[in-house]
């Protein structure tokens, strides 16, 4: 007789596939669980039972070869319909299984003893069950034992179904990040574009520190930068460099009055920054500014690059129209951890138009 199908079939299996435990190789645990059934049993045969959805497999036996049979065929899938031990003393005489193959022919089952494995949500998954040629019954410590091993074994599973069901979260975090990250990626791609249109290729949006210019020779020591001063200092030491790089007049006022402003958007948005000046034989001054604020809301950098004023509730905000239109290039990389502004001036005004990224 097929045994009935449980009334919670669909939320037993989806248990059962969250354990990842069908299919798997042997391991200890689980035969000397097996092994230690059968010999205080003092039976030939014993096994540990899942009961999947049309077959049962075994994930340790004792005196078998096979690891599977059809579901149809299971004394195990009986055995988890039950709250308790499922004892056959001679299944020639039980209904159900008088005229099972297994019973008729080999094995030639006589004696079946299983406790379910129930997990605490209630399910039942499978068994570990005892089997003997001959009729018999169990005895009290040989049933009390049966019952204490199955609740070790539904612990073991029930641990395998933790840290499987971990490592599925700790897969779907690990997916969600890198579609985020590309994302983002995406965004700043189209951002950067679109920044490098609106300023006409005056501005970069770098997305780490590898894509901002690098650093020319220094023209003196860094520059502190805080509310209680060093705006100025950066200032002073911008116009020097513009000097002895040959930028004059109105183009060493622009670098200055840029320097001057991303200088204030730092000390206004953040604790304070740092300000370094340098330039190259070639006559290019650069200043760079770094801050370690919050960042600043790339979305409205492209109103802040089109409109004076404009804040950006950043570190980069008011000001930032002048400054794109005051230096001939400004690097930009800003996050979480702060922000960086590169401007750079060359001795006369570029010849060609800048090409977008």
């Amino acid at each position: 007789m097929t045994a009935p199908i449980p009334e919670n079939e669909a939320q037993r299996l989806e248990w059962l596939r969250q354990c990842a435990i069908l299919d798997t190789l042997p391991e200890a645990v689980f035969d000397e669980a097996a092994q230690l059934a059968a010999e205080l049993c003092r039976v030939p045969t014993a096994a540990i039972n899942l009961v999947d959805k049309d077959r049962q497999w075994s994930k340790a036996a004792v005196g078998q070869d096979k690891t599977q049979d059809p579901r149809t065929l299971s004394f195990c899938a009986h055995t988890i319909l039950q709250p308790d031990l499922m004892v056959v003393p001679d299944a020639r005489s039980d209904r159900r299984f008088a005229e099972h193959p297994h019973v008729t022919g080999e094995p030639f089952v006589r004696f079946y003893a299983g406790a379910p494995l129930i997990t605490s949500e209630g399910f039942g998954i499978g068994s570990l069950c005892v089997v003997d040629r001959v009729p018999r019954r169990l005895t009290d410590a040989q049933a009390a034992v049966l019952r204490l091993l199955a609740r070790q074994i539904t612990g073991r599973i029930e641990m395998m179904r933790h840290v499987a069901l971990q490592g599925e979260l700790i897969a779907d975090r690990d997916r969600l990040l890198r579609e985020v990250q590309q994302t983002v990626r995406q965004q700043q791609e189209f951002l950067r574009d679109v920044l490098a249109s609106v300023t006409d290729g005056r501005l970069t949006l770098c997305t780490s520190a590898d894509d901002l210019p690098a650093p020319l020779a220094p023209f003196a020591g860094p520059v502190a930068l805080s509310r209680d001063g060093g705006i100025r200092e950066l200032r002073r030491q911008t116009v020097g460099a513009c000097r002895a790089a040959g930028v004059v007049g109105t183009r060493a006022d622009d670098l200055e009055t840029a320097a001057g402003e991303a200088a204030m958007n730092a000390v206004v948005h953040s604790s304070g920054g740092a300000g370094f000046v340098s330039l190259d034989e070639c006559g290019t001054v650069q200043v760079r500014v770094e801050d370690t604020g919050g960042g600043i809301a790339l979305a409205e950098l492209p109103k802040a690059a089109l409109r004076r004023g404009y804040s950006t509730a950043g570190t980069m905000g008011q000001g930032f129209k002048m400054i794109l239109t005051t230096a001939d290039r400004v690097s930009l990389l800003t996050g979480p951890g702060g922000t960086t502004v590169v401007l750079e001036q060359d001795r006369t005004v570029p010849n060609t138009g800048w090409p977008l990224l």
